[in-house]
């Protein structure tokens, strides 16, 4: 749970920092794990 928490909270870093790039892996990554983690579920 509190990687979750973290990778929201860097992401919203990022985002405030106005760094598109950073913000942009992070939100892709955060897209591919949640996806990676439902389809084990599946």
């Amino acid at each position: 749970m509190s990687g979750h928490v973290r990778e929201h909270v860097e992401l919203l870093q990022a985002i405030a920092e106005g760094d598109a790039d950073k913000a942009g892996g992070l939100a892709l990554h955060h897209v591919e794990s949640f996806e990676e983690t439902i389809r084990k579920v599946l």
